[in-house]
């Protein structure tokens, strides 16, 4: 409810809760995005929320065949408090859909846009460049 009275969506921590998170998807018809936080599925799972209109946050734990299943403009990256850095797994990320990290990264950050337009995107990055310190 409270993400659609803030027109926000909704980022969800699922563990062995599918069938339940799947019906009050369905119960509550939200308009606002739902992504599954930290997402590594199995492709049968993943394919049946595709059907359901789910979008996937990946990190660190990426699972290859249904990385493949996921549809570009449902998909973002995340590190959450892995040690893997953003950068990394931006490549592994795009190392398993075979794309050009720089491309792919582009991609997310159109996504980012998209889903949060008060927030700044990632900027796009070439996998040879310095990391910026901050």
């Amino acid at each position: 409810e409270l993400s659609e009275r803030l027109r926000k969506p909704v980022i969800i921590h699922c563990v062995k809760a599918w069938e339940e998170l799947i019906g009050v998807k369905r119960e509550t018809r939200p308009t606002q995005p739902w992504i599954i936080h930290g997402y590594h599925g199995k492709p049968e799972l993943t394919e049946r929320l595709i059907r359901e209109g789910f979008l996937f946050s990946v990190g660190d734990q990426i699972n290859v065949a249904s990385m493949q299943l996921i549809p570009l403009d449902a998909l973002f990256c995340e590190t959450d408090e892995d040690e893997m850095s953003i950068r990394d797994v931006y490549q592994q990320a795009a190392r398993s859909l075979n794309m050009d990290p720089e491309q792919f990264s582009l991609r997310i950050a159109k996504n980012v846009r998209k889903i949060f337009p008060t927030l700044e995107a990632p900027r796009a990055w070439h996998p040879d460049q310095e990391e910026e310190s901050e």
